[in-house]
């Protein structure tokens, strides 16, 4: 955002109009990059204390996914990349077992503290980038 404008009283009002536009953007932008960091982060948060399950592939398997949503961009810590995306309803709601029907396993809430974390540390990433603006 360029730091000064001269303008007369006739375009006073498209010179606002222009600097809310710009400032609009450099937010969205900051913004987008926040989640996309953040989101990246929360993965690494979820793979760190999600159980490594009978292969070894849940944990790893996990990813982000992002979409453009009304105003910014969204980003999801996707359950996972590829078979394992069943593990995740099985762990964090644990399940009957087939070799012992009546004892259901328990369930792993691993999802929680990576909800913890990016709730924490997004707004802080927003705030941080619109600081340096």
């Amino acid at each position: 955002m360029r730091a000064h404008r001269v303008c007369t009283l006739e375009n006073l009002g498209k010179t606002v109009d222009e600097m809310m536009e710009e400032y609009r953007t450099e937010i969205n932008d900051v913004t987008d990059k926040s989640i996309r960091k953040v989101t990246k982060q929360t993965t690494k948060v979820i793979e760190v204390i999600a159980p490594i399950g009978y292969r070894g592939v849940y944990h790893v398997s996990l990813g982000e996914k992002f979409s453009r949503g009304a105003t910014n961009l969204e980003g999801t810590v996707w359950g996972a990349k590829n078979h394992a995306y069943s593990l995740g309803h099985l762990l964090e709601n644990g399940h009957f077992l087939w070799n012992r029907p009546t004892m259901p396993s328990g369930a792993y809430k691993h999802w929680v503290e990576g909800e913890r974390f990016a709730q924490g540390e997004l707004p802080e990433q927003i705030v941080s980038g619109i600081q340096k603006i």
